[in-house]
């Protein structure tokens, strides 16, 4: 099979280590769980491991009803949704949008942990973010996530970039949504419109990258790779590019081993 999907991750909590599954359900959103949950400092604002390192060593797993999250010998349960508690106003990049506030008990839980005030917010379905309006088509949702719904890179990209680091640079390094097997490095750059199970995506642009990739997910350390490396090959506008952000539609179910078929490629790039 010429492309198709060969792995499939959420990340429950922004920032958080993911979740690998076999299938996953789509929604307004993205993929269903991915990036509702996130946490934020004492000013509401939102934090990532650009900041806190030490976020990608807290694990999740899904249960029926709620997620686990696991930090050295420690756990603590999180609920797949909240639809009630404390609302206040969060900021993610420009945006300032409404979440719900999580039990005191799991704020204390990571405050504990990262030995700083944090608190820990839900995006409800009443919260409504939308993606860059210069490439909006169809009134696309995102949740906590940078920017866009859904992150995908194919293996080859991955694997050409491994060709020219003399280091291990594993896939979790650029946290994507769906990984696939192809033919072509960067192929998914050219993407304007294609297929999974009969689901119909759009590519909307390149990703930019940044000093998170440099952070080993295992260990909490960085150095300079692999955007030393990147930025001799994959630089655009001063920004380094790698993987392409996507928009689904907002039911169904895409699974691994589900083939992928491009409709319309792009005869350049998608812009920046």
């Amino acid at each position: 099979m010429k492309n198709h999907v060969t792995g499939i991750y959420i990340y429950p909590v922004k920032s958080l280590a993911g979740i690998s599954l076999e299938s996953a359900y789509l929604c307004s959103t993205g993929l269903q769980y991915d990036r509702r949950w996130m946490l934020v400092d004492a000013n509401h604002q939102f934090m990532t491991q650009r900041d806190e390192k030490r976020l990608c060593l807290f694990t999740p797993s899904i249960h029926p009803t709620h997620f686990t999250i696991r930090y050295e010998q420690d756990q603590v349960n999180i609920p797949h949704t909240l639809e009630t508690g404390t609302t206040l106003i969060v900021k993610v990049w420009d945006n300032e949008v409404e979440a719900i506030k999580a039990p005191e008990n799991l704020n204390q839980w990571f405050s504990n942990h990262l030995k700083k005030e944090v608190m820990l917010v839900y995006m409800p379905d009443t919260t409504h973010r939308g993606i860059n309006p210069n490439h909006v088509i169809d009134n696309e949702q995102v949740g906590f996530a940078d920017g866009y719904p859904v992150l995908m890179i194919g293996e080859a990209s991955l694997q050409l970039l491994q060709s020219k680091v003399n280091e291990p640079i594993p896939m979790d390094r650029f946290r994507p949504n769906i990984v696939f097997s192809g033919e072509e490095a960067h192929e998914e750059d050219f993407w304007q419109y294609f297929t999974i199970n009969d689901r119909t995506f759009r590519g909307i642009k390149q990703c930019k990258r940044c000093v998170v990739t440099t952070i080993n997910q295992q260990t909490a350390i960085a150095n300079a790779e692999p955007l030393k490396t990147l930025a001799t090959y994959r630089k655009l506008d001063s920004h380094i590019m790698f993987g392409q952000n996507i928009a689904g539609p907002h039911a169904g179910i895409i699974s691994v081993g589900d083939a992928i078929t491009v409709i319309d490629y792009l005869p350049l790039p998608l812009p920046v």
